[in-house]
């Protein structure tokens, strides 16, 4: 099964199907999945595999009202809406954001020898799945903390020009989070103004909440901007997928839903 080519939602489902993440749907699923791979056409299998997600989807929504479903998967969803943009509790592992937003997770690496910086955002959806992020690489930085900074303002940058304008942008830096809830930056003429241009990107989108993460929980980020940091070409930017290097680190946050 896994030398068939796929897109990357239904490869993430077979994985978590053939692990028994998903045992609670399909029991037996790991046994006749496999068996059957090799007696289909990929075509055939990749129509078989957008059928069972769909039934898991909608077992899912059938179980867990839209909702009740909210509030189980973000007890805090209902005070932050009181208020945007809004910091949630510390967790110490990731967890999926509510049906309908997206979780834009992002990260700053600083080389402080070679003055480079690298930044990395992963943006998934209430099931986990992917839906895009960039790893970038920034020259010439001199504080960790600036680079932290243009990390969130990437973020939502990245989120904003692929299409996501409901979102919780997440971070293990509270820090760069709570400077951008700042009526006014005293901490400096460049950090404010990037915190002005992050403030303007966040006045355009529909929904913008913080949440803070422990940084064990923000590993994905991380991995992918320490490879920011190291990268020899341009950014990188990729939307509906996400390179090979952060695949087990996915598959491990995946696991934990």
């Amino acid at each position: 099964m896994c030398t068939i080519t796929m897109p990357t939602k239904l490869a993430a489902f077979a994985w978590r199907l053939c692990q028994s993440i998903l045992h609670h749907l399909f029991s037996n699923g790991p046994h006749w999945l496999e068996f059957v791979s090799p007696e289909i056409s990929n075509e055939d299998y990749e129509r078989l595999l957008t059928i069972l997600l769909a039934l898991w989807s909608a077992k899912n929504g059938n179980l867990i009202p839209e909702k009740d479903r909210n509030e189980k998967e973000n007890p805090d969803l209902d005070q932050a809406m009181m208020s945007k943009p809004t910091v949630f509790p510390t967790k110490n592992r990731w967890i999926p954001p509510p049906m309908g937003l997206h979780k834009v997770n992002f990260d700053g690496a600083f080389d402080g020898d070679g003055k480079k910086g690298g930044i990395g955002v992963i943006i998934r959806d209430n099931e986990g799945f992917v839906w895009g992020g960039a790893a970038i690489k920034i020259d010439n930085v001199t504080e960790g903390n600036i680079n932290e900074a243009w990390a969130a303002v990437k973020a939502l940058k990245v989120a904003q020009e692929m299409g996501y304008r409901r979102i919780i942008l997440e971070s293990d830096c509270f820090w760069v989070l709570n400077i951008l809830l700042m009526e006014d930056v005293d901490d400096g003429s460049y950090i404010r103004c990037i915190v002005e241009e992050g403030k303007r990107v966040m006045g355009e989108l529909e929904e913008c909440y913080f949440h803070h993460i422990e940084r064990e929980g923000n590993h994905v980020a991380n991995l992918i901007a320490r490879h920011g940091v190291i990268m020899s070409e341009g950014d990188f930017y990729w939307k509906h997928d996400y390179p090979n290097f952060i695949h087990q680190s996915i598959m491990c946050d995946a696991i934990n839903l």
